[in-house]
């Protein structure tokens, strides 16, 4: 729940920081908010990294990983060019849920895992100039 709380402090501190902000994790069959999800701050040089949390009661179900794809095509969208993603080699259920999402392993140590999803960069750069 690190994650979620961190993610709505900067919301509460910042404001609003759409599209490249916070987002509300809920279940469609109840409309229960069971987690949270969003971007770390705005694209830096067309990479966006993100970061998730789910509820206990509510892990184990694919949440994260349909809301982490739903994000990571959002910033397609949006022009980014790589999205990722940094846990630790033991958050086993943070690197499945990644896996799940579509993106790669591109880094581990001792400390972090890193993982990455890579635009089409032309879809990317008509995104851009759509803009």
């Amino acid at each position: 729940m690190h994650a979620l709380a961190s993610l709505l402090e900067r919301t509460l501190r910042y404001g609003d920081q759409r599209p490249f902000g916070v987002y509300l994790i809920s279940r469609l069959v109840d409309g229960v908010v069971i987690g949270g999800i969003g971007f770390h701050s705005a694209p830096d040089d067309g990479r966006v990294e993100i970061g998730f949390g789910i509820a206990p009661e509510a892990r184990g179900h694919g949440f994260a990983s349909e809301a982490a794809t739903a994000l990571v095509g959002l910033a397609g969208e949006l022009g980014v060019r790589v999205v990722f993603a940094v846990t630790t080699p033991e958050n086993a259920a943070s690197r499945k849920t990644l896996l799940n999402a579509g993106f790669c392993q591109v880094r581990v140590d001792l400390v972090e895992c890193v993982f990455e999803v890579q635009m089409n960069e032309s879809e990317a750069r008509d995104e851009l100039d759509a803009q």
